[in-house]
C-alpha cells in the first residue's frame, strides 16, 4: 500500500465507508469499499511543470522544522514548463544543483530576516535590472527562469515547515487539455489491465481514483467541468474521481463522472 492508497482509504472512511486494503495477490483492486465496490488508485504527474514544483517542495522540506511554527507559503513559476523533464540526466542534475544552491541561500536569508529586503540575484543570472527580493509578495529569481514568490505566512502550520509550495506555473488554458490527456491515458491503462478485466465481475461496481499533486486544487469549477466533459470511459468503471493530494492529506476530491461521457449516474459518496 503506497501513500496515495492510504490517503484515499482514509478519505473513504471519512465519507462513512467501510474499507479493506487488498494485497498478496488479491490486488487489483487496491481497496474494497463496503464489501462489494472495487476501488483502484492511480497517480498521475499531470503536467511537466509539476517536476519543478515537486523539486522546490522537497527542497523546502530539507530546510528543517519551523521555529515556533513560523512558516511561509511560496508560489513557483518557470519559463520552461519541462525544465526538469529532459532525457539528458547530467544536464538535469546540473540544473537541480544550481537551483538548490541559490534557492537555499535566498530562503535561509529570508527566514533569518523576513522584514528586510533580500539581496538581488547575481548578475551572472543575466538580469540587467535585478529585482529586490521582498519578504511578502516579492520574488526570488533563480537561474533557468525559475521564480519563487513568497506569498504569505502559513496560518496553520500543521506540517511545521519553514516553507511550503502553495502552487504555481502554467495557466488553465494550457493545464486543462494536458490534464484531460493525462487522465484519459490513466483510464485507458487501467481499463486494459488483464487482471482488472478478469476480476471485473467479482464486484458490484468499480471506481477509479486518480490522484494528482496539484490540479484538482488549483482549477476552478468551470475548468474542472471541462475536464469531466471531455473524459470518456466505459466498463468496468462506474465512477472517476480526481483527488488533489497536498502533502500528507487529500485536500479536495472531484467526481468527474458527474460530467464524463459514457457513464451512468454514480451513487453519492
Amino acid at each position: 500500500m503506497n501513500q496515495d492508497e492510504r490517503l484515499v482509504g482514509d478519505w473513504l472512511v471519512g465519507q462513512g465507508h467501510a474499507i479493506r486494503h487488498l494485497g498478496n495477490g488479491e490486488d487489483p483492486p487496491d481497496i474494497v469499499v463496503d464489501g462489494d465496490v472495487a476501488v483502484e488508485v492511480t497517480t498521475i504527474a499531470s503536467y511537466a511543470f509539476s517536476s519543478v514544483w515537486d523539486f522546490i517542495n522537497s527542497l523546502c522540506e530539507s530546510l528543517g522544522d519551523a521555529e515556533n511554527g513560523r512558516g511561509y507559503l511560496i508560489w513557483v513559476s518557470s519559463d520552461d514548463q519541462a525544465l526538469l523533464q529532459s532525457k539528458d540526466f547530467r544536464r538535469v542534475a546540473a540544473i537541480k544543483r544550481e537551483l538548490k544552491h541559490y534557492a537555499k541561500i535566498a530562503l535561509r536569508n529570508h527566514y533569518a530576516n523576513p522584514d528586510a529586503t533580500l539581496s538581488p540575484p547575481p548578475k551572472s543570472f543575466g538580469y540587467e535590472d535585478p529585482i529586490d527580493f521582498l519578504p511578502v509578495n516579492g520574488r526570488i529569481r533563480l537561474p533557468h527562469g525559475v521564480v519563487l514568490r513568497i506569498v504569505e505566512p502559513i496560518r496553520d502550520n500543521r506540517s511545521n515547515v519553514k516553507y511550503e509550495v502553495a502552487g504555481g506555473g502554467a495557466t488553465a488554458v494550457w493545464v486543462v487539455p494536458h490534464l484531460i490527456d493525462t487522465i484519459q491515458s490513466a483510464i485507458r491503462k487501467k481499463t486494459d489491465k488483464r487482471t482488472i478485466k478478469e476480476r471485473a465481475g467479482r464486484y458490484k461496481e468499480w471506481w477509479l481514483v486518480v490522484t494528482d499533486p496539484l490540479h484538482a486544487g488549483r482549477l476552478n469549477d468551470d475548468e474542472l467541468q471541462k475536464v469531466g466533459n471531455a473524459i470518456e470511459y466505459g466498463e468496468p468503471w462506474r465512477r472517476i474521481l480526481l483527488a488533489n493530494i497536498m502533502g500528507d492529506r487529500i485536500a479536495r476530491v472531484v467526481d468527474l463522472s458527474e460530467n464524463t461521457q459514457n457513464a451512468g449516474e454514480p451513487d453519492a459518496a
